[in-house]
């Protein structure tokens, strides 16, 4: 091919960047960076499929942007699996660095509405997400433990 992408591919890709840009937003939330965030950061880019430049250019844009975030188009993702993938990564990011601030947890807040998380429920469900990752559990162990929350949500 010539390679363009389908309509469904460039939903995808859109998808993935605004992943890592909320990532990214979770990383720079408190004002430093440290080593295993940025680790996270390209390891969720590259499951994504997404390409170290193509991660880069979301991050310039990121840092470009700053207070004018409304500039860059959030993706929700459609299932609630695909909403709890978002949220459970960005629970890790905000964990990561073995310091929770407080400014990251009230971005990981912001996302979990614009994906359609119950306001009253946020708080609960992170708290879930980080006992379950402090716990030694994996996205899928804890998507299952905390089905009944996510079910919820609707």
């Amino acid at each position: 091919m010539f390679g363009f992408l389908s309509k469904e591919e460039k939903r995808k890709k859109q998808l993935s960047k605004s992943h890592i840009y909320a990532l990214w937003e979770i990383l720079r939330a408190d004002g430093k960076t440290h080593d295993k965030e940025l680790e996270m950061l390209y390891e969720r880019a590259k499951f994504h499929k997404l390409s170290k430049k193509e991660v880069d250019e979301v991050t310039i844009e990121a840092d470009a942007i700053g207070a004018n975030k409304e500039d860059f188009s959030f993706i929700k993702p459609e299932t609630k699996e695909e909403q709890f993938h978002f949220i459970y990564d960005l629970t890790c990011m905000m964990m990561i660095d073995g310091d929770i601030d407080y400014r990251e947890k009230e971005a990981c807040k912001d996302y979990a509405i614009k994906l359609g998380f119950k306001r009253e429920l946020i708080e609960d469900l992170i708290e879930k997400i980080s006992q379950s990752i402090g716990d030694g559990n994996d996205l899928n162990e804890s998507y299952r433990r905390l089905y009944k929350i996510i079910k919820n949500q609707s």
